[in-house]
């Protein structure tokens, strides 16, 4: 028996040490993940009436070395009152506990390469542990015939169930848990074998958690990239525990400016001979990306390819005056190549001064030089215009929004998922507290959110277009803040008002996502920077208002009309 630690990476569920204890005759290893060495007597006591029982037959002896957690008090006397001889190595002579120590270094060794092999971070170094522990056994090792396993349970056992560690692995959804538009199974990691029933251990990325099930299809030629640094993220920074199905796509540069339907000669055709089979179909506007090589762009002139059922291909520059003909909606952030060229151009103007007076004053950067081997990203400015329920322009809103498709994972950013509260949970507040219990409530709108929260990585940008500083252009921004664009900038931002609500007393439910409660008399729904406030009374509305004000620049909007492009 032989305790192995403390690894620098903590794992799963906190553990820095594992335990190994090996039965002599067999070579069977039991191996016990913990986080303190005063966990050491408890494994032992339970692996001991565990084997005598299984076995029929008392431990005898057991070796180790002289560490203080094999050699306290506590121990000593259980051992004694049970009658089991204590065996310790001399000093500084740990061969003389040879079996343990020799498994614990093929071990380690073992962790690595799985490690490494799988593309999986150092966090996952005690499932890896418990992984190899469960194939070591049921191998034959040296000159035996005979498999530990075999060897201490009288039977030999099967190999057609093991699998890859690190292979892709799609756990099904039980029906009883499934909607009806939800997927039939989720992609996970396979990272071991079930400790407690039969099965596979899976290690879901999107939801943050390990399951146990053996209702599971593997790719096994699929695995992670080695040392593929953010592909599947540390287990033990800060977590959310809850389901996602967000995908962030980051695209190259060269992919981000026009918008376009690729046409290959095969759809082509098919599209020719759809176009008279389908004459009556209904108009729809299709937005694809395509690669367009830079030295074919086009400075001046942008053209969108918008695919009909009446004519396969229009041509337009103006795609709003396309919307408006044809009475569809579209999303006025993202068309604004000529915003600046409009009649309006003076309020652009004016709304990108807003916006950087805002920056300087959370102090969102600082210049800094140029630095020699740091990868510089862009930023651009992106225009929208803010309607009231009426359809009235109330605002012209600029925003500048960093190019994130230029961030490399785990250089610039690592984990990138936030929460928000279910829209589902909106609904039922308003009826039953709103409708039922006639609780009063409110809505707020958070100004430049993402400007409060803190980076935790380095990230260089270059100076905003129409703002560079006459007295240093050729230095860049150090970013402090969480500007809009970023990958991480909306967890970063989540941390950051979870922080403050803890602060003001507010407990998060367990349950679900985003609802925070104050005394039962407050709940608070998040949706990134939009708030809904419940309250018995408006005077205990105007208080949390009057808090949260003291932290945030909050525009309050009053009872909630339109939340989430949805009406209430």
């Amino acid at each position: 028996m032989d305790l192995c630690g403390p690894f620098p990476d903590v794992a799963i569920g906190g553990h820095r040490y594992f335990l190994s204890i090996i039965d002599y005759y067999s070579r069977k290893v039991t191996i016990y993940p913990i986080k303190e060495k005063t966990e050491v007597f408890k494994h032992f006591s339970n692996y001991q009436k565990m084997a005598e029982r299984f076995l029929n037959s008392k431990v005898i002896n057991e070796r180790t070395d002289n560490g203080l957690e094999f050699c306290h008090a506590e121990f000593q006397s259980y051992l004694d009152d049970l009658g089991i001889k204590a065996e310790r190595t001399n000093v500084y002579l740990p061969q003389q506990n040879g079996v343990a120590e020799r498994y614990n270094y093929t071990a380690v060794y073992a962790i690595k390469v799985m490690l490494n092999s799988s593309g999986l971070s150092k966090g996952f170094w005690a499932e890896a542990l418990l992984c190899h522990t469960y194939v070591w056994n049921r191998v034959c090792h040296g000159n035996q015939s005979l498999t530990p396993f075999e060897l201490y349970s009288g039977y030999k056992p099967s190999a057609k169930h093991l699998k890859a560690f690190g292979s892709t692995a799609y756990a099904d959804v039980p029906k009883q848990l499934k909607k009806k538009f939800d997927m039939r199974a989720k992609k996970g990691i396979m990272v071991g074998y079930a400790l407690k029933t039969r099965g596979y251990r899976i290690w879901l990325p999107n939801e943050r958690k390990l399951v146990e099930t053996i209702n599971v299809s593997f790719d096994e030629d699929n695995i992670l990239e080695p040392n593929s640094s953010g592909a599947v993220l540390d287990p033990n920074k800060r977590t959310i525990n809850i389901s996602s199905n967000s995908e962030f796509n980051t695209e190259s540069e060269e992919e981000s400016e026009h918008l376009s339907i690729p046409r290959t000669q095969k759809s082509q055709s098919s599209e020719e001979e759809g176009a008279s089979n389908n004459s009556k179909t209904s108009e729809k506007v299709i937005w694809e990306r395509k690669a367009v090589p830079r030295k074919d762009r086009s400075r001046t002139d942008t053209y969108y390819y918008i695919q009909g059922s009446k004519d396969r291909f229009h041509c337009y520059k103006d795609i709003a005056e396309y919307c408006k003909t044809h009475n569809l909606e579209y999303d006025k952030a993202l068309f604004n190549f000529s915003a600046l060229r409009t009649p309006q151009a003076d309020k652009w103007h004016d709304a990108m001064k807003e916006e950087i007076q805002v920056i300087k004053e959370r102090k969102v950067w600082d210049l800094v030089p140029k630095p020699t081997n740091g990868k510089i990203i862009g930023c651009r400015w992106v225009y929208t215009l803010k309607q009231d329920e009426k359809g009235v322009i109330v605002r012209y809103k600029a925003r500048l929004v960093e190019q994130g498709f230029g961030q490399i994972q785990g250089i610039h950013y690592d984990e990138i998922f936030n929460p928000v509260v279910d829209f589902s949970i909106i609904r039922m507040c308003f009826s039953v507290l709103v409708c039922k219990q006639k609780w009063r409530h409110s809505q707020l709108d958070i100004k430049c959110a993402y400007l409060y929260a803190s980076l935790q990585e380095t990230i260089f940008m270059s100076q905003p277009q129409g703002f560079v500083d006459p007295n240093k252009p050729d230095r860049v921004c150090h970013l402090n803040k969480a500007l809009y664009g970023l990958h991480q900038s909306g967890r970063e931002w989540f941390y950051e008002i979870h922080s403050v609500l803890e602060n003001l007393s507010f407990k998060k439910l367990e349950s679900t996502n985003c609802v925070y409660v104050y005394q039962d008399n407050v709940v608070l729904l998040l949706y990134v920077d939009d708030i809904v406030l419940f309250a018995k009374t408006d005077t205990l509305i105007k208080d949390v208002i009057k808090c949260l004000s003291t932290h945030f620049d909050l525009k309050v909007l009053g009872k909630t009309r339109k939340l989430l492009r949805g009406r209430i």
